[in-house]
């Protein structure tokens, strides 16, 4: 239900965690795209593109798409920099390293935290792990 604040109009939501090699499902990049129908809000879009490449330009079709179309956009990206390969803390994870795009601070974080991480630096985080 619409709460008649200002809303968007569609929601994008990208896991960049991917693989430096063409692969699907584990290691790979996920989005998904909801649009607003009326007062409900509708899957558009739920993909697995096999590449980095394929995944900019089908990400890039469809917010240009969604521009033209005078839709108001919220778009939300994980980005990993690079894995480590070392041990992190938490029960069989690896340390990854997470950079801030506002401050360009990089930090640590175990793979199954890093949808839950936030900047130390400029978001009031937690401070990383050592890598």
């Amino acid at each position: 239900m619409l709460t008649g604040m200002a809303e968007f109009d569609a929601y994008l939501i990208v896991d960049w965690s991917a693989s430096a090699r063409p692969v699907d499902n584990k290691d790979s990049i996920w989005y998904c795209l909801q649009l607003r129908e009326g007062d409900k809000f509708a899957v558009s879009a739920l993909e697995n593109p096999r590449t980095r490449h394929c995944a900019a330009a089908e990400i890039a079709n469809k917010l240009v798409r969604l521009y033209a179309e005078g839709r108001h956009v919220l778009a939300g990206f994980d980005f990993v920099v690079r894995p480590t390969g070392l041990p992190g803390t938490d029960h069989r994870q690896y340390i990854y390293v997470l950079q801030r795009s506002r401050c360009g601070h990089k930090y640590g974080a175990n793979g199954s935290d890093i949808h839950l991480r936030r900047c130390p630096k400029c978001d009031g985080g937690a401070p990383g792990l050592p890598f």
